[in-house]
């Protein structure tokens, strides 16, 4: 296994991609260790993506993509602004509920940033704020993406633990709410130090004309969270299948509806939906790959009675999970960590008695935290493309949020009804 795991690292120093690197790493490793030919690597790639549920990765990223291009992501700032806009922090407040909100449709953190950054971020810096804090709330706020439904990653923790994807959603909904709430307060508490409104600028209002005018639209964008989630709690679709109608009802909103989508838009969509699908499918094959090598080599029977041995106890085990989790989010993107970690891990954690919804709700956020920590965090990079603030001082901006979510985190690791009161109301036990 170490030259699996040196490969691995060296891969990921000299910056090759963490897909190509996975791929490499086990390559090398039959090679040099086993006699096993490299034909069963084409058998793994294709065995990972064979999937009937991973359909929905493309669907929920393509919904996303005609929500942001349609403008849909425009309306539901007018109406978040009309909302919250008035609080002390208007538009920080206003970026964490659009993210709250935006979350529920796209998935991904990624998406989330695109959406609404460049239309939010000069708008703070126009109002006065701070652009390292009006970046750090950008990329913080979007990691709620990923842990309210629907969820990528959940959707690929369901996948690898077989696990119930509708119960996944419904275990995401409160922490990630509860991580929006928290920011909200510390955006009230923190704000007047990074915000400095121009000479003259007037403390907004709350209208509930403008209220009232902006929600008719925006309640048109809040009903897809509600189908979606509705729709598999019913039984009335798989998340599979609701991923495609949400993809449908974006659409029709905003081309048939709304009508701020035309023809001309719809390759460029679809090429931006083949793109990153294919990413994530990229990183998927190659993660099944690599956690197959560490199946054969019966890595998590050792991780098991490694665990075992140093207590079992479901506590101390969660800790060093929660750990774990900090470090390899430092460097490795969410899905490929999930399909790594997930075979090793969950074994430990069914056989200590902790409910899989349960662990993979702490898994997604303590994934998830990694977005917004360098060296490799995503959101950090891709916030700092749009707003060209220097890295280090967005990562040092961040650094708060990223000590609201760890002890959101360890809450919800230690407090398990606050994930599974919901899948257990609505789902049965």
């Amino acid at each position: 296994m170490s030259v699996l795991a040196l490969g691995f690292v060296a891969s990921l120093a000299i910056g090759v991609p963490v897909a190509l690197a996975m791929g490499a790493s086990a390559i090398l490793y039959l090679l040099i260790r086993t006699d096993i030919p490299l034909a069963v690597v084409a058998q793994r790639l294709f065995t990972g993506t064979d999937n009937f549920v991973l359909i929905a990765l493309p669907l929920f990223i393509l919904a996303g993509n005609l929500m942001t291009v349609g403008r849909l992501s425009e309306l539901l700032v007018e109406f978040v602004h009309a909302l919250v806009g008035h609080f002390r922090g208007g538009l920080a407040q206003v970026n964490t509920v659009q993210s709250m909100i935006f979350g529920g449709i796209s998935g991904s953190a990624v998406a989330d940033i695109a959406a609404e950054g460049p239309v939010l971020l000069p708008m703070m810096r126009k109002d006065g704020y701070d652009m390292a804090f009006a970046s750090a709330v950008t990329a913080a706020t979007a990691c709620m993406g990923p842990i309210i439904p629907p969820s990528i990653p959940l959707v690929i923790y369901g996948i690898v633990s077989g696990s119930s994807i509708g119960a996944l959603f419904l275990a995401g909904a409160f922490p990630g709410t509860l991580i929006g709430l928290i920011i909200m307060v510390y955006n009230y508490l923190v704000v007047p130090r990074y915000h400095h409104p121009p000479p003259g600028r007037a403390q907004a209002r709350f209208s509930p004309v403008r209220l009232a005018r902006t929600s008719k639209t925006a309640l048109l964008v809040l009903l897809l969270p509600a189908i979606i989630l509705g729709g598999i709690i019913g039984g009335v679709f798989t998340p599979t299948e609701a991923a495609g109608v949400a993809a449908a009802y974006a659409f029709v909103i905003a081309f048939f509806v709304l009508r701020t989508l035309g023809l001309r838009d719809l390759p460029a969509i679809l090429l931006d939906t083949a793109v990153l699908t294919s990413a994530v499918m990229l990183i998927v094959a190659m993660a099944s790959v690599f956690s197959w090598i560490i199946a054969v080599e019966r890595v998590p029977a050792a991780v098991a009675e490694y665990f075992q041995r140093v207590s079992g106890s479901p506590e101390v085990f969660l800790g060093l999970v929660i750990v774990l989790l900090l470090f390899f989010g430092t460097f490795l993107e969410p899905t490929s960590a999930i399909i790594i970690l997930t075979p090793v891990l969950l074994p430990v954690a069914t056989r200590l008695g902790i409910d899989p919804v349960h662990f993979g709700a702490v898994m997604v956020i303590g994934m998830v935290i990694g977005l917004i920590t360098p060296p490799v965090g995503l959101c950090l990079f891709v916030v700092c493309a749009l707003t060209r603030v220097p890295f280090e001082a967005v990562s040092r901006a961040c650094l708060p949020y990223v000590v609201l979510m760890v002890g959101v985190l360890i809450l919800v690791a230690y407090v398990p009804p606050l994930t599974l009161w919901l899948p257990r109301m609505l789902l049965g036990p």
